[in-house]
């Protein structure tokens, strides 16, 4: 079960059109900007979010797609 503040912190990445002003969400296609997103996104949930230190993000281009790999120390492989 996802704790009170998870939820939060995900209703605002839901509900970010709304701090723009805009009430019509925005489409997300292969024009999309992942790292424009991102800045955003921890702009917003700057004061709740706080990054893991042993959580270790990679960046990957599969066939020209932008993706990103998050990889937690201690963890399984599955």
């Amino acid at each position: 079960m996802q704790s009170i503040r998870i939820r939060f912190n995900i209703g605002l990445i839901r509900n970010r059109h709304f701090f723009l002003l805009k009430f019509k969400r925005p489409v997300i296609d292969h024009t999309f900007s992942v790292d424009e997103f991102r800045a955003r996104t921890e702009k917003a949930s700057g004061i709740l979010n706080k990054r893991f230190p042993e959580a270790n993000r990679t960046t990957v281009d599969i066939n020209g797609i932008y993706g990103e790999w998050i990889d937690i120390e201690g963890t399984s492989e599955n």
